[in-house]
């Protein structure tokens, strides 16, 4: 029960703050010098984001 809220709240966390012209999630990633533009870190969120869907899906979602 624990860990599907965890996922809940990262998922919302993480989906909820993306905005099609503007991300706070990429700019805070690139002020961290973690990627080199801004196109690395919209790509690297995008992909994080559908891998917590799949394991939310997956693990909570299918298996109950």
């Amino acid at each position: 029960m624990f860990l599907r809220i965890f996922f809940s709240i990262i998922i919302i966390l993480v989906l909820g703050s993306q905005k099609p012209e503007w991300n706070p999630l990429v700019a805070k990633l690139r002020s961290f010098d973690l990627f080199e533009d801004y196109k690395q870190a919209k790509h690297y969120v995008m992909v994080f984001s559908w891998i917590l869907i799949f394991i939310f899906y997956t693990f909570f979602i299918c298996l109950i």
